[in-house]
């Protein structure tokens, strides 16, 4: 599997070789002039390269995760002094295509690949493409950020997933291709849109149709200071660059006002205090008999019986290479738990429709205790409709066993046709709160896909 990267010249691409475990794997850059075949190791002109990659790379020279938490960027042996503070490289100007970054996951071409990538269904799990994703996002964004091949003392992070929509399963029989640019940027933010592919047959460049688009929103920081730095603004030249900014802006004014409206910080409408009364109202038809059993229909389940949990202790082998647990091993592991619950409430193999909202409060440090927590907070009950499922990331700090919320994630799931999920029914306040959040998400995007897809045309 590659990664590629565009850079000023027509001809010469950054190739970095991934090993079998796909882009967590061992990474290897390699200058090439001619086209790599994927999955290969035969390449020519083999000069090194700089890296863009957001996972650590092996050097025989690692020290122990504790090492590093406890002395930070300190070195060991220097009297703990601390290091020297490097000089930023003057922003310059960047094209969106600059930032160009593609790799290719050939499961048609190469099987031996789907060990790790395919589920019990003979599918490919969604949560092994997440992860892909959001290294993808890390290596445009450390792109973007580079000037003449050179990053500097930046520190780039996951800032939140606004959207990703999933326009077919995907098949364990097909070759994808991976690819994203920087499509806006703001001081120090980049909105990254991504897409996958599948490749026409025999092709390792020939796309046959979109399976999947996402924006990410990437935030560059100073590697000692932690403080928010500028990063390279771009040079719109082109009508499609002009539309594909223009378009970026309003996706951006959008998600501004959404924040802005969020029940965290104004009361809900007057129609949605009439929805949340009439929940209310249908909640008591259904429990307040004194002398007569539940009267609650076989299609309606309460909202705070379909929560589901997991614990796990978080590993030096999941972290990114500022020592914090990555931010694509998260995402697996909510949406691998919101899969078995939207399976428990379906009874059916449900499919993965879209993922939005995906907000990373704080960083998760390497060793404390996860416990994730997942439940159906909308379902209108509709035959082959969607529904969805929050999972909400708490961090234990085992010696005091105080919690910390480090993420939530908002997953929407649709039924198999021919099957209709139960109806969701809250019943205590906070869970109607869920509802009408979740009821607008629902609202948005009920016309399925709602990302434009022409920004990261090649």
């Amino acid at each position: 599997m590659l990664l590629r990267t565009a850079t000023s010249s027509p001809l010469a691409r950054v190739s970095l070789h991934i090993a079998p475990r796909g882009l967590a794997g061992r990474l290897r850059a390699k200058s090439t002039t001619t086209q790599s075949v994927p999955g290969t190791e035969a390449e020519t002109g083999v000069n090194p390269q700089p890296l863009f990659t957001v996972i650590p790379l092996k050097t025989g020279q690692e020290r122990y995760w504790s090492e590093i938490e406890r002395y930070g960027v300190k070195r060991m042996g220097d009297g703990g002094k601390d290091p020297p503070v490097p000089e930023l490289p003057t922003p310059v100007l960047k094209r969106m295509s600059n930032s160009y970054c593609q790799f290719i996951l050939p499961f048609k071409s190469r099987p031996t690949l789907l060990n790790e990538y395919v589920n019990v269904h003979g599918l490919i799990r969604v949560g092994r493409i997440l992860e892909e994703l959001d290294k993808l996002a890390g290596a445009v964004a450390y792109r973007h950020c580079s000037v003449d091949n050179q990053v500097g003392p930046v520190t780039i992070v996951t800032a939140a997933v606004d959207r990703i929509e999933l326009l077919n399963r995907l098949s364990a029989h097909e070759d994808y291709k991976f690819s994203g640019k920087v499509c806006h940027v703001g001081s120090s933010s980049m909105e990254i849109y991504l897409k996958v592919e599948t490749l026409q047959d025999g092709s390792t460049t020939e796309p046959k149709e979109i399976v999947l688009a996402a924006h990410f929103t990437m935030v560059a920081r100073h590697q000692i200071t932690q403080k928010a730095i500028r990063v390279n603004p771009l040079k719109i030249i082109t009508e499609k660059e002009k539309a594909i900014y223009a378009l970026s802006l309003e996706l951006k004014e959008r998600k501004k006002q959404r924040s802005q409206s969020s029940l965290l910080k104004e009361p809900p409408t007057a129609e949605e205090r009439r929805l949340m009364h009439q929940l209310y109202l249908e909640s008591m038809e259904y429990t307040d008999h004194k002398f007569e059993p539940e009267r609650k229909p076989a299609n309606v389940v309460w909202s705070d019986e379909t929560k589901l949990q997991s614990i796990t202790v978080t590993m030096p082998a999941d972290r990114n290479i500022h020592n914090k647990i990555f931010g694509g091993y998260l995402m697996r592991l909510a949406l691998e738990l919101a899969y078995a619950e939207a399976q428990l409430f379906t009874r059916r193999i449900p499919q993965v429709w879209a993922i939005d909202d995906i907000s990373f409060r704080k960083p998760v440090p390497i060793g404390c205790l996860l416990e994730l927590t997942a439940q159906v907070t909308f379902s209108p009950g509709t035959d082959g409709g969607t529904f969805e499922v929050a999972v909400e990331i708490e961090v234990i700090d085992p010696e005091t066993r105080a919690k910390e919320t480090a993420n939530v994630f908002n997953i929407t799931f649709k039924s198999p046709e021919g099957v209709a999920a139960p109806r969701i029914i809250p019943r205590t306040y906070a869970d109607l709160i869920k509802y009408v959040e979740a009821n607008r998400r629902y609202e948005q995007h009920k016309n399925r896909f709602t990302l434009p897809r022409e920004f990261i045309d090649d």
